[in-house]
This record gives C-alpha cells, sequence and structure tokens, in this order.
C-alpha cells in the first residue's frame, strides 16, 4: 500500500508539473500574439485622438492661429488618461501668439514639450520614437513657419496611432522609413526629397511572405532625383501625389489608411519644398510604422 500511495503521490506531482508547464505556455503564447497585434512601435495610445485641421501657416498671422491651436490641442492631449496610461506631465507654460516674437516662443515650446512627451516613462502603451520634430527651433518668421507646420505634421501622426487604429500593414521593416535631417536649407531638401523617392519606391514594391503589403502597389515614384530647386519641386510634388493615392490603393493593405493624407501646399519655391518635404516624412514613416508586427524581418 505504501508503494502504492507514493506512485499516486509522483502522478499527482507530474500532473501538476504538467499542467503549470501547459498554463506557462498558454500564457507566453498569449502574450507573443497580444504583441505581434499591437507591436512596440506604433501604437502609443489606447485611444486616438482628433487631428488638427488648422491650415499650415504661411504668414504671421496663420502662425499665430496655428501656434495657438497646437497649444490648445496639445495641452488637452497631454492630460488626457483616455489616450495615455497615465496623464503626461508635459503642459505648455508660454503664453499664446500674439506676433512674432510670441509666435517664437511658442513655437520652440511646443517642440521641446512634444518631442519630450513622446518618449515619456509609463505615459504611453509603446514609447513614439519615429515622430520627434527635427526642425530647428524658429529665430524668424520663416523658420517659425517651417517649425510650427512640423509640429503639427509630427502631432497628428503621433495622436492618432492607437491600439484601436486600423493596421495598414503586415510588419514593419526599418529600411523603408525616411530618416534623412529636416529640410531647412536648399542642400537638405535635396537630400531627404531623394531619401523620400528611394524610401518610398522600396517601400511602395515591398510584398510577398516577407513584405509589407498584400499585394504590391501600382505606384512608383519616376521624377528624377532632386539636383536643384526646380527638380526638388517637381520631385516632391509627385511623392505628395503617388503617396496619397497608395494609401487608398485597392487590394494592396490590410486597410486602407485614411489618416496619414498629406495636405501640405504644393512645392513652388524652397520655402513651400522645404515645408512638404517635412511633412511627406512624417506622414510617410507614421504610414510606415503602423503595421501589424513591428520589427518585422524582411528585406523587401
Amino acid at each position: 500500500m505504501g508503494d502504492i500511495r507514493k506512485l499516486d503521490l509522483l502522478a499527482i506531482s507530474a500532473s501538476k508539473q504538467a499542467v503549470d508547464k501547459l498554463h506557462s505556455f498558454l500564457q507566453n503564447l498569449r502574450e507573443d500574439v497580444v504583441s505581434a497585434m499591437v507591436g512596440t512601435e506604433g501604437n502609443y495610445h489606447k485611444a486616438a485622438a482628433a487631428v488638427i485641421a488648422t491650415a499650415d501657416a504661411t504668414d504671421q498671422t496663420e502662425a499665430n492661429t496655428l501656434a495657438n491651436a497646437i497649444k490648445a490641442a496639445a495641452d488637452a492631449h497631454y492630460a488626457s488618461t483616455a489616450q495615455h496610461v497615465v496623464a503626461s506631465a508635459a503642459s505648455t507654460a508660454a503664453s499664446d501668439a500674439t506676433d512674432l516674437a510670441t509666435s517664437i516662443t511658442l513655437a520652440n515650446e511646443l517642440k521641446a514639450d512634444f518631442n519630450g512627451h513622446n518618449t515619456e516613462s509609463e505615459v504611453h502603451v509603446n514609447n513614439d520614437d519615429v515622430n520627434a520634430i527635427a526642425a530647428v527651433n524658429a529665430s524668424d518668421l520663416a523658420t517659425v513657419l517651417v517649425l510650427l507646420n512640423a509640429v503639427k505634421a509630427k502631432y497628428n501622426a503621433h495622436v492618432v496611432s492607437s491600439m484601436a487604429g486600423a493596421i495598414f500593414h503586415k510588419g514593419t521593416i526599418a529600411s523603408h522609413g525616411s530618416k534623412a535631417a529636416a529640410a531647412t536649407t536648399l542642400p537638405t531638401t535635396l537630400v531627404l526629397a531623394n531619401e523620400l523617392k528611394a524610401s518610398l519606391n522600396r517601400h511602395l514594391l515591398s510584398t510577398g511572405l516577407q513584405g509589407v503589403h498584400v499585394a504590391a502597389s501600382a505606384a512608383a515614384i519616376v521624377a528624377a532625383d532632386a539636383t536643384d530647386q526646380s527638380t526638388a519641386n517637381t520631385l516632391l510634388n509627385e511623392i505628395k501625389a503617388d503617396f496619397n493615392s497608395h494609401l487608398t490603393e485597392a487590394g494592396v493593405h490590410v486597410r486602407n489608411d485614411s489618416t496619414n493624407l498629406n495636405a501640405t501646399t504644393a512645392a513652388s519655391d524652397l520655402a513651400t519644398s522645404e515645408a512638404l518635404a517635412i511633412a511627406l516624412k512624417a506622414d510617410l514613416n507614421a504610414h510606415l510604422a503602423n503595421a501589424m508586427t513591428a520589427g518585422f524581418i524582411g528585406n523587401n
């Protein structure tokens, strides 16, 4: 009887270990599935926020309007626990913009606060390391216009990314993103425009087992690389048109992207080409980051 009792106890112990192992396996599997669906890039919020619809700024009056709209939207976003795990500590201290001096002060603080917020500890579902604002700090009207338009673009890309949002791609491939510096001069505009062309063309063709699309896009950037202001305008305007058409191209995405449509004014001179290049970079990176899995292994 004693031996039988020992055998029974051993059997019970073995069964418990098997159950524990199965429970651990299922828990890990659940975490892997959740991680695959949510990802570690994109999906920054519990819920998305409304984008800033105020028009891009082209003069001082519009700069004041846009700066104040960003301030109001950003402060509401920072305080929201509907969107964040916990409320952000960020808050805009600068006064509303009423002239060049106050718009410069506010624009520079909006940039600093937003960049700090994106990777603020414990605030987001996933930290946002995609939408950092790289435009130079404002020091005059030209730079305040570029900066405010960049803040708007990055803010809009940041707040729409949520766990509840639509998933556009099967995965992400790091080499498809734009990493060039912000366009602040003609040479940097040329570099960014050409990088956007190469990055978007790689993305458009990415399909198959290791690709990000359900089917390859029919779009392709055919304009020549930018070598001067005229060719930069032509290239950037084609990138904008092809990118916008790609977002809702039939049969290409897991779900179509109606969020990252680029509405920036067409490039016609240095100032408008800089603004368009910066906005396209933000919109493209936001589009690419929205995927079923982050860090997708692929080379397409």
